[in-house]
């Protein structure tokens, strides 16, 4: 229109008036978290790239930490990855990891225990059977049981040669033998008493007939007595043979019978001789300790009668057997003697006068004791049982004790 003014209003110029700094802008970001998975140990978990995490190993018995398995790409990151306690930066991935272990070795080193004799460590593998060792060891009068864990066990724990495994987690398992007497305590702090006379094989057997100081041992064959060993027949048991007789107490020191504190010496220890160490005859004090702790009774085993000794309180369930055999004399075999009291050669008898038998059953080499209650000396040693049933000491005569065939019954000293 003619005289009309028009306005045009340009945005885009009053636009660059307005600066920038008047606004506020944010960027929002969004973190993404990858998975870290471990077997065997402690660090899974969900973490967002970059993060540095550790892992650990658990510890596992009877293995050692061998590495960390997984994807090579996996492994590649880690910090070591032989290392049971490492660490990773997280990858733009999810991760995996698996402890792995070796089985630890060990060994056994086998114990004597009052044994002799030696055998090498065994090495064993955590996890993996193996029979142990068969036993080497030797304990003369002792029967082998087995293994136990502790040098005091009475009972085995492992068998001989028994498959086992895991003894140990690692280093060094010690086991020791548990022995077992071949013979029969009767009282705290007793001998072990044989089970069987001397060359016999079961308690009510007869075994062999010894003369005073005799090592040999002889046999009833026929009407004759011949030595075990067939070095003499037709023996005849007399004073003659015997060396030692009516000798003193330093006589048979000088001579070497028995030592200085009037124990005999080996050479003439016909059980030791048999068995051999710590095998031995009793001592007379012994004999007496026999009786005093001890109950006895008239018994049978395998239908020979024999009188059977029987422990007393923690003891009553142990005893031993021995069988009335007689004697020999002379060239003769017998079956029954009654003797009173004579001189001081200690000798006693085990018999029942009704049944008119003895029981002469522990020919130890005797000496001449000055007098009773001279405990020190071994030596041939009877009892009898009068007809009153009371049990009565008996003295024997020299030329019985030298004279005489009787039997012997060996003892180990307890703590051998």
């Amino acid at each position: 229109q003619p005289g009309t003014r028009r306005f045009v209003w340009d945005a885009f110029a009053d636009l660059g008036q307005v600066t920038l700094s008047s606004f506020a802008v944010t960027a929002k970001v969004t973190e993404k978290n990858f998975q870290v998975n471990v077997t065997g140990g402690t660090g899974s978990g969900s973490f967002v790239q970059g993060k540095s995490v550790t892992i650990a190993a658990a510890s596992k018995t009877g293995y050692t930490f061998a590495s960390w398995s997984g994807a090579a790409a996996d492994t590649g990151i880690l910090g070591s990855a032989t290392s049971a306690s490492t660490t990773l930066t997280i990858p733009s991935r999810d991760v995996a990891y698996e402890a792995t272990y070796t089985p630890n070795t060990y060994t056994v080193k086998f114990n004597a225990n009052g044994g002799s004799g030696t055998m090498l460590v065994e090495s064993f593998t955590y996890d993996v059977s193996k029979a142990l060792t068969a036993n080497a060891f030797t304990r003369n009068g002792w029967t082998f049981l087995g293994w136990a864990e502790s040098a005091d066990a009475t009972t085995a724990k492992y068998t001989n040669g028994q498959s086992v495994k895991n003894l140990a987690a690692s280093g060094t398992k010690n086991l020791y033998a548990v022995w077992d007497p071949q013979g029969v305590q009767l009282w705290e702090g007793g001998p072990y008493w044989a089970k069987n006379n001397l060359g016999a094989t079961t308690p009510q057997g007869t075994g062999y007939y010894f003369w005073w100081g005799d090592t040999v041992g002889y046999k009833r064959v026929g009407d004759s007595w011949n030595a075990v060993d067939g070095s003499v027949t037709g023996f005849s048991f007399t004073s003659a043979n015997c060396p030692t007789d009516n000798k003193t107490k330093a006589e048979l020191q000088s001579a070497g019978y028995v030592d200085s504190s009037s124990t005999i010496v080996s050479t003439y220890d016909a059980a030791r001789r048999y068995k051999g160490a710590p095998w031995r005859m009793p001592t007379s004090a012994e004999i007496r300790a026999l009786f005093s702790n001890t109950t006895q009774a008239k018994a049978k085993s395998g239908g020979v009668t024999g009188i059977r000794f029987t422990g007393k309180d923690a003891y009553a369930a142990k005893s031993i057997f021995i069988p009335i055999i007689g004697y020999a004399f002379e060239t003769s075999f017998k079956s029954s003697y009654k003797r009173s009291f004579e001189d001081n050669y200690v000798q006693f008898n085990i018999s029942k006068s009704s049944e008119g038998t003895p029981l002469t059953w522990c020919a130890t080499v005797g000496t001449k004791p000055v007098s009773y209650s001279d405990q020190s000396y071994p030596v041939v040693f009877s009892y009898q049982c009068y007809s009153d049933n009371s049990w009565n000491v008996i003295y024997a005569s020299g030329d019985l004790r030298s004279g005489c065939g009787l039997q012997i019954r060996p003892v180990i000293s307890y703590g051998n």
